[in-house]
């Protein structure tokens, strides 16, 4: 029987490796990387290939922090790789170049990934440090990242799901092994292919075009504004989820009068719309039994 197909996407900071990164999952050189501080990536590319009698959907993004660019407007555009893949992706692989320092920048980096995806994006996250030749070896790597309070902290929050990589070595174990590494943590964090991504990312994407119409030069952003834009928005989301919470805590309500509930049952319904929903729910089964 064939396994369940899986989608990934790979997002990241220009620079970071996620071409070459895509290269190493399809083993082939679909754009020559360069390495460099321009993205590679202008659009949103999807590529598919088949390993370990897997088909596997890899969609690349444009790198953050393209000097030329707008960080909002690329922010849009890696928004818009969600529907390339369906039902959703089963896991962001957030690509970190190992050789370079974790400045503002790559902080940054992080607060724009939640602002485009939401916070509930690390849950489906895993981190892939490219530039692994530059250390004595993976463990080597991974102590660095850890040690440094900011990078730590984004470890923790993608669950300490983390790869090593050396995208330039063309030894086939070494590739066989990582490809295989790369393969399993998406297997596992996905459930075997069965859960994947899901979020309304409306206000996300209200605030991103809110941003970007500003015209803010890339080069003028702070850690401090950026982090107040996230601010505002997730507790716009939190308004929204609570609306959506009221709105359906009325519907209830009314619900329960319809089908006759006493009064003691609409006021425990008006106090917790988790439990009116309960109480609707049982009493409607009843009714339908008699």
């Amino acid at each position: 029987m064939a396994e369940r197909p899986l989608n990934i996407i790979l997002i990241g900071k220009t620079g970071c490796g996620k071409s070459s990164t895509r290269n190493f999952i399809l083993e082939k050189e679909v754009f020559k990387s360069n390495g460099g501080f321009e993205s590679i990536t202008k659009g949103v590319h999807l590529e598919t290939t088949v390993q370990q009698r897997r088909t596997i959907k890899v969609v690349d993004t444009p790198g953050l922090f393209d000097p030329d660019k707008n960080l909002f407007e690329t922010a849009l555009k890696m928004q818009s790789s969600l529907i390339k893949v369906s039902p959703g992706p089963h896991a962001f692989c957030i690509i970190i170049d190992a050789s370079r320092r974790y400045t503002e920048e790559e902080q940054i980096t992080q607060h724009i990934i939640q602002l485009t995806f939401g916070e509930k994006i690390f849950k489906h996250a895993l981190i892939v440090f490219t530039h692994e030749d530059n250390y004595d070896s993976s463990e080597d790597l991974l102590r660095t990242a850890e040690s440094v309070k900011e990078l730590n902290s984004l470890i923790k929050l993608c669950g300490g799901r983390c790869i090593t990589l050396n995208n330039h070595n063309n030894d086939r174990n070494y590739i066989t092994v990582k490809l295989k590494n790369i393969i399993e943590s998406v297997t596992a964090l996905s459930k075997d292919g069965k859960v994947h991504y899901n979020r309304d990312i409306t206000i996300y994407k209200e605030a991103l075009e809110d941003q970007a119409r500003t015209e803010i030069a890339t080069k003028d952003l702070k850690l401090e504004m950026v982090a107040t834009i996230l601010q505002n928005t997730e507790r716009r989301v939190r308004v929204a989820h609570l609306k959506g919470i009221a709105i359906g805590a009325c519907a209830t309500i009314a619900v329960a009068g319809a089908i006759g509930l006493g009064a003691g049952a609409v006021v425990v319904a008006m106090k917790s719309p988790v439990l009116a929903v309960a109480i609707v729910s049982s009493m409607a089964t009843k009714g339908l039994r008699k």
